[in-house]
Formats: structure tokens, sequence, C-alpha cells
């Protein structure tokens, strides 16, 4: 259909997406402050999204069932499932990785979980080394 989206599906979706954004920035900006340093969170972010979430997801859904829990809090499969939860049933197919694995609200509440994690560790790591 040629018509647009309403401003409400809009605005979901750029939620969506901020959230998403502020999830893997503050995992990245945590593990920078606590490592010290730019290149080693950005190798392991690269690690962990591209190789042992696909890893720990495709086991899960293939053939070790017992890690489904720990793959329905991956922060990839929650990112994924909130881009199912808003994507409109009249696309068609998904984009490749946007899998409906978790609830919509679950996977807005873990991310936000991740993001506060996030926050809090790092200015933990901060106040802790730099400021006292």
């Amino acid at each position: 259909s040629p018509a647009l989206p309403s401003i409400g599906h809009l605005a979901e979706g750029n939620a969506g997406g901020v959230l998403i954004l502020f999830m893997w920035a503050g995992i990245g900006a945590a593990l920078a402050v606590a490592l010290r340093s730019v290149a080693l969170p950005v190798g392991l972010g690269i690690v962990w999204a591209l190789g042992i979430e696909n890893l720990v997801s495709a086991m899960a859904r293939s053939m070790l069932s017992a890690l489904e829990p720990i793959r329905d809090v991956l922060p990839g499969v929650n990112a994924g499932s909130l881009v199912a939860a808003l994507t409109p049933e009249r696309i068609g197919s998904p984009a490749p990785g946007v899998a409906d694995t978790v609830s919509g609200g679950r996977a807005v509440t873990t991310l936000v979980a991740y993001v506060l994690v996030a926050v809090v560790v790092a200015a933990w790591c901060h106040h802790r080394r730099d400021v006292t």
C-alpha cells in the first residue's frame, strides 16, 4: 500500500530503534569504562554479536533446548524480537536476523534492564577508579 504509516507507528518504530541503539551503546560504553580502552570492547562486541550469540541461538533452536532460557535473555535476540513486534504483518517476511523469539513486552523489559545495568556498571567503575 502506498499509504504512509501513522504518526503513532512512526513514533513506536523510532522509540524501538532508539532503545536498541541505547542498549548496544550502553553495553559498549560500560565495557569501555570497565576495561579502560576502546579497541577491546569493539572486538568483544563483534565476537559476541556475530559468533557467540548466534551459536547459542542456533544450538537452542536445534539441539539443546536447555539453552532456551539463556537465549531468551541475550541482547541480540531481544532486539530482534522487538523489531519483529514492531514490524507490521503487511510487510511480509522479516529482515534477516529478526525472529519473534520472545514477546515485544518482554523484549522491551530486557532491553531497558540492559541499559540500566550498563549505566550502573559504567558509573560504578568510573567512580571507583577515577573519582575516589
